[in-house]
């Protein structure tokens, strides 16, 4: 399955390890796991070698169109299955992104 792990966090904490848990887990069980986050993020140097690729956008906040469009190109090219998003900020970009993209599903968490 391919999976896209979206987190705008810039800082680390407790959400942030529980996502790199899981991004570990989840390739550990041969998943391929890609991750989108903004530059600068934490979460890239904690993730390196449990992901096929990282993803870097704006991420501004939750009306940034432009990150939508370019998470939505994204998830066309590299045919993912799943678009799972972390913070409530990231919500409606990544709802913005897989509208009527099947068979992408969308998990909020």
């Amino acid at each position: 399955m391919r999976i896209m792990q979206v987190s705008s966090a810039t800082s680390w904490g407790g959400g942030e390890q529980h996502l790199a848990d899981l991004i570990k887990g989840l390739a550990r069980r041969g998943h391929q796991v890609e991750l989108t986050v903004r530059r600068s993020s934490p979460l890239v140097e904690a993730c390196a070698g449990s992901t096929t690729d990282i993803h870097e956008l704006r991420l501004r906040n939750s009306v940034d169109l432009s990150s939508a469009r370019r998470l939505r190109a994204i998830l066309r090219e590299r045919k993912i299955d799943i678009l799972h998003a972390h913070l409530a900020r990231d919500y409606a970009i990544c709802a913005l992104a897989v509208r009527n993209i099947e068979p992408v599903r969308l998990v909020l968490t």
